[in-house]
């Protein structure tokens, strides 16, 4: 009886002990989080703390404003800005070099970074919500967006930046203005960007329809491709002497831009940089010039003349295309180029950069000067002109992309060992590469011997159906067929071992035949892969609505979706490792998820894909490099979700 009861007291014993130990546990639980939670003694002691320190600061700065309007009465308190390198109120002293101290002396190391004055306010850089919280309870001003080491990077907070009445106002502290930071911001019309800044960065500002004005301040340096693209409200642009480079395309598709003065230090125009800026009539190129770039110039259908610098030694043959209203072109001296009788060269007549419109409409037979050793420049929309005369002096001619669709002859001149014609056919390099079919008729055979299939070489072929390539064709170039739009057989023989994604570029309805011995290539439902099907070459029709990727896919090519403007959705598997450069101007579609399977994407992926607001990737953040792989609207579409 003794020993039972020993045994059940032993018991209760262990199990009050136990009890003991769990509430003490929870006691000591609640303890701590009384001591340091969101509401706990070291977080009111922290928040107390901050709360004064900040305070002090305010007061500081109201002190030093009293002295200054007490020292001298046009002090306007307005004008008070200060950082950490700099001080200025208007009426300050040449000689005072003084920072953000002399007004807060007291102010903190943490504090120095992150702590400004503007127009005389205090403001405070900070992503942290306790810090924000008690600035706003303060009354200073919290500036929250993202900046790294100077870089004000893509985020939404960044509207923050833009007031009621559309105007910009860059923090101080930024150097760089991220990639897409403001893409496609609604109400922004006025940008006035300090010379802190030292680079814009790639589609800073693309696809702002509102905007009207750009003001850089000396100590810009750079402007990077794309920038301003598509602003096509922007009306003036100024930009300081202290910018060296704009990035190409920076302004295209600005067509309500009339008038620029180039910085005096660019030399060099980089490609596209006014193309489709429809309403420029009026440029200035700085004396420093040396190139002017393909399509810099490209449809400035306004521009009447232009002033080239004696300095330029480099222009591309497309610098000028479709610019049809210039006619006048001063050379300034310039020893290199010659302008006459409509048409820009080299001083030794090699190479013609350029031809006025009033020649090109003059004759339906363009002949080329003997003498002129390259003639690439683009006369496409010129469908008066029938016939075309190579001299034997030429080796270098525009093909599909340059010439008009209205070729009906060419001929090529006695001496001319570099291109040969043959059944409506231009033929380079031995006939071993096609340069262009000229031939209206409805079926075309290629010569046997044929290797190449050069870029848009087809396009004049307007009423062809029907196009058999030998065996021997091993490379296909870009936009073939682009323009055949009644062709609806093409058969591509077993050597074909490159062929460009974007060799159709169009809705293809019609039958596509790859030889079944091609050990490269074959075609499933209109769409083409590497002969494992591992990779997704392109898709040949026009894609309305949702895409879903074959399951045996895990890599996407490049261009394999360019340009298709109706897809809305598309769908990975779960083994796709690499997208290459493959949605560019996929512009309905607004969001993409990718599987935790992917290990690269192209920096270039999603270039000009104007609607897509989302792209969800299913990794650790950042562990995939090249972010945000061409994206306009910069970091802010990331969506890292592991």
């Amino acid at each position: 009886m003794k020993k039972e009861l020993k045994n059940k007291t032993d018991g209760i014993t262990l199990i009050a002990l136990v009890v003991t130990i769990i509430v003490l546990l929870i006691l000591a639980g609640i303890s701590i989080s009384i001591v340091t939670g969101n509401n706990g003694l070291f977080d009111h002691a922290s928040t107390s703390k901050i709360s004064t320190e900040l305070s002090g600061y305010k007061e500081q700065l109201e002190m030093f404003k009293a002295d200054k309007i007490v020292e001298n009465i046009d002090f306007y308190e307005g004008s008070l800005t200060s950082g950490k390198n700099n001080l200025f109120y208007n009426t300050k002293e040449n000689e005072e070099e003084r920072n953000i101290k002399a007004v807060i002396p007291t102010i903190s190391d943490e504090y120095l970074d992150i702590m400004e004055i503007i127009k005389g306010k205090l403001l405070i850089n900070t992503q942290d919500r306790k810090l924000i919280k008690i600035a706003k309870s303060l009354d200073i001003e919290v500036n929250p967006y993202i900046i790294i080491d100077g870089e004000l990077m893509s985020a939404d907070t960044n509207l923050m930046l833009v007031d009621e009445n559309g105007t910009l106002t860059v923090p101080e502290n930024v150097t760089r203005i991220g990639e897409g930071s403001f893409s496609n911001v609604e109400g922004l019309k006025t940008i006035i960007i300090p010379g802190t800044v030292k680079t814009i960065g790639l589609n800073a500002f693309r696809n702002n329809a509102t905007l009207e004005r750009v003001i850089m301040l000396e100590g810009v340096e750079s402007i990077e491709g794309s920038a301003f693209s598509r602003c096509s409200n922007l009306r003036e642009v100024v930009i300081p002497d202290t910018v060296t480079d704009i990035g190409g395309s920076s302004f295209s598709g600005c067509s309500n831009l009339d008038n620029v003065n180039l910085p005096s230090n660019i030399t060099t125009l980089n490609y596209g940089i006014f193309n489709g800026c429809s309403n420029l009539a009026n440029i200035t190129l700085p004396s420093s010039l040396k190139s002017i770039s393909s399509n810099v110039f490209f449809s400035c259908v306004k521009l009447r003349q232009i002033d080239i610098p004696s300095s330029v030694n480099s222009i591309s043959a497309t610098a000028f295309a479709n610019a049809i209203n210039l006619s006048t072109i001063n050379l300034q001296g310039n020893g290199y180029y010659q302008y006459q009788n409509g048409i820009l060269s080299k001083k030794d007549g090699s190479e013609v950069c350029f031809v006025s419109d009033s020649v090109l409409k003059s004759s339906p037979t363009l002949e080329i000067t003997e003498g002129v050793k390259n003639f690439t420049i683009n006369i496409s929309g010129y469908s008066n002109i029938k016939k075309i005369v190579i001299p034997a002096s030429l080796t270098g001619l525009g093909g599909g992309l340059f010439l008009p669709n209205s070729i009906e002859e060419i001929v090529v001149e006695n001496g001319n060992n570099t291109f040969t014609v043959g059944n409506n056919c231009l033929y380079i390099n031995d006939s071993k590469e096609l340069l262009l079919c000229y031939s209206k008729d409805i079926n075309i055979s290629i010569n046997s011997n044929v290797e190449v299939i050069s870029n848009y070489s087809f396009r004049p072929a307007v009423n062809v159906e029907s196009v058999t390539l030998p065996d021997s064709i091993q490379q296909i170039g870009q936009q073939v067929f682009q323009n055949n739009d009644k062709l609806t057989m093409l058969r591509i023989g077993k050597g074909v071992r490159n062929l460009d994604p974007l060799f159709m570029y169009k809705d293809y309805q019609g039958s596509l035949i790859i030889d079944e011995d091609n050990p490269f290539y074959k075609v499933e439902n209109n769409v083409i892969y590497k002969k494992d099907g591992k990779t997704l070459i392109t898709v040949l029709y026009r894609i309305d609505g949702k895409f879903t990727i074959d399951s045996n896919v895990e890599e996407i090519g490049n261009y394999a979706f360019h340009n298709q403007f109706n897809m809305t959705e598309i769908e990975l598997n779960n083994k796709i490792k690499s997208i290459s450069s493959s949605f560019n101007y996929c512009t309905q579609l607004q969001r993409i998820e990718i599987p935790s399977s992917i290990e690269s994407i192209s920096k270039n992926a999603f270039d000009n894909s104007t609607n897509l607001k989302e792209v969800i990737i299913h990794k650790e953040e950042n562990s995939i490099e090249n972010s945000p792989f061409g994206n306009i609207y910069g970091l802010k579409a990331i969506k890292w979700q592991p």
